[in-house]
């Protein structure tokens, strides 16, 4: 829509004039100087793409319907600029809302210059107010070509890095951007694509038919519309309405009459929504202007009436308008996504900019994200982007091959056990048999005076007597016990480890008819072995009276 300037005198409109600034910074500059110098216009309305620092030295105000750079937040530099249409510093609220209500941590931007441009900034900054991580960006202007190859290698980079995209670019740019994705096997329901854009067009509501042609099939077709699953467009709310299509289609048909005379089909173009934001941005002036007649203000300064615009709600063409603080629009945005019952989007949330923080984000259809469990994909896969928080999976070799370790690892181990025990053993056998030291033995004397000095401590002469009838045997104290010694007339003796057991076994051997092993000497010259006194007598006399139990 083109700019409409106004003019007022003596409480009344006087002109309107009409100035066509293309959009550009140097031709919309000279076009408001020629505006307020020439003409001497007193107000504008309708939409200046160049920022128009001037109009705050001439304190005019201007009700723009399309000016979206968020350096125009600063009032101080632009105190009279009233704007109905929102900055594209709002998109960054509605991603981090997303964002936040999702718990997506970290995403990636791909954008190009212009409002796309604004739209990142404004993105990245509220990334970092919510500490939420960007893992990548790119961005490609508008002026320089876009090849696949370049595409192709951000995507395969990015896959790397995250699973959440927020995209913003030329139609056919976005295609091709969503074609190689899907070539690349990331179109499936663990991606999302988020299309920050305000303003409804065919890439937010259609995108598949961008890249269809006369000789496009119905199997591309169908290509075309699965690689746009897990694509989401944002878009201000309530421009897809009845009241707003039936108002672009009145404005077409005004449009071709006097004085517009338009012909072409960008002139005419139904998906060119700024011909609703002008119709607000006059009302806002218009009522603005009633409220300082009413109060006596000059109608002509442009500051009066910007701090009469902020702070104000109504519902207007475009939607539901509230202006802050700034007199800036604070839009609710709308989210849509494909519906395959339909073969259309719908919108599915909703973010409603004037609620409490926390309360912002709602749900007005279901999600339908194609995942398993039926929640939003996350922004990082289960195991990681490199299997880090997974272990590896093991295949049947690497099984057979633990298994076999397993076992084999314990047999030397048991087998180490085993030797040590032994010998162990072995050394208490020695220590336990082989301890009797020959000059711990007192041997008692065959006298009678010495047989009756020991009758006390070998408690009868059955001692002496056992020896004389055993001449091998001879009575001793070995360590305060009275035991007999039995001779072995070998100079040195050998004991093998079977001796040694059959002697453990006569330690252990206890009966009261039988004289107990005491312990060998193997000392060599010495060599003897020492049992127990045996106050009953010899044992052939207990056998012959049946002692023996």
């Amino acid at each position: 829509m083109y700019p409409i300037v106004t003019s007022s005198s003596n409480k009344t409109l006087s002109r309107i004039l009409h100035y066509n600034t293309e959009c550009s910074a140097v031709t919309g500059t000279a076009e408001i100087i020629r505006a307020v110098e020439k003409d001497g216009v007193d107000v504008l309305i309708g939409g200046i793409c160049s920022e128009g620092y001037y109009l705050r030295y001439w304190n005019i105000a201007h009700f723009s319907s399309s000016c979206v750079a968020p350096d125009l937040n600063n009032k101080t530099t632009f105190a009279t600029l009233v704007r109905l249409f929102p900055s594209t510093n709002k998109l960054g609220y509605a991603i981090t809302e997303m964002c936040m209500h999702y718990e997506w941590h970290r995403i990636i931007i791909f954008s190009s210059d212009g409002a796309c441009g604004y739209g990142a900034e404004s993105i990245k900054e509220h990334l970092r107010i919510n500490k939420i991580e960007l893992a990548d960006e790119l961005r490609i202007t508008v002026d320089n070509i876009v090849n696949d190859n370049q595409i192709k290698r951000f995507l395969v980079d990015a896959k790397k890095r995250g699973r959440i995209f927020a995209i913003c670019h030329e139609d056919q740019v976005i295609f091709r951007f969503m074609y190689i994705a899907h070539e690349l096997g990331m179109t499936s329901s663990e991606y999302v694509y988020l299309l920050y854009a305000l303003m409804p067009s065919v890439l937010t509501l259609t995108p598949w038919t961008i890249g269809v042609t006369d000789n496009t099939t119905q199997a591309q077709n169908e290509t075309y519309k699965e690689m746009f699953r897990p694509y989401r467009s944002i878009i201000m709310a309530d421009l897809s309405t009845n009241y707003t299509l039936q108002y672009n289609k009145k404005l077409q048909e005004y449009l071709t009459q006097e004085p517009w005379n338009a012909n072409s089909s960008s002139e005419l173009a139904l998906d060119d929504y700024f011909g609703l934001f002008t119709e607000d941005a006059t009302y806002v002036y218009l009522t603005t202007l009633v409220e300082l007649y009413d109060k006596n203000i000059n109608l002509n300064d442009g500051r009066s009436l910007f701090d009469a615009a902020a702070n104000r709600s109504f519902q207007g063409a475009s939607g539901h308008v509230v202006l802050d603080i700034r007199a800036d629009r604070i839009p609710n945005i709308e989210i849509f996504r494909y519906d395959p019952e339909t073969e259309a989007v719908i919108p599915f949330a909703r973010v409603d900019m004037n609620r409490d923080k926390y309360d912002r984000f709602s749900l007005v259809a279901e999600e339908l994200w194609g995942t398993a469990d039926g929640l939003a994909p996350a922004d990082t896969p289960a195991c990681g982007f490199y299997n880090e928080r997974c272990p590896p999976t093991l295949t049947t070799w690497q099984i057979i091959l633990i298994s076999v370790v397993c076992i084999l690892i314990p047999l030397p181990i048991a087998w180490v056990v085993c030797i040590h025990k032994r010998r162990k053993f072995e050394d208490r056998l020695l220590e336990v048999i082989c301890e009797v030291d020959y000059a711990d033995i007192t041997f008692i004397q065959k006298t009678a005076e010495s047989m009756y000095s020991s009758t006390k401590s070998l408690h009868s002469a059955a001692a002496y007597e056992c020896s004389s009838q055993n001449p091998e045997l001879q009575a001793a104290v070995y360590k305060s016990q009275s035991v007999h010694v039995m001779k072995v007339t070998k100079q040195v003796v050998c004991l093998e480890r079977k001796d040694l057991l059959e002697m453990k076994l006569m330690l252990q051997m206890v009966h009261e008819n039988i004289c107990a092993f005491v312990g060998t000497c193997v000392q060599p010259g010495n060599v003897c072995v020492l049992f127990g006194f045996c106050a009953k007598g010899p044992l052939q006399a207990s056998q012959e009276f049946g002692a023996i139990a």
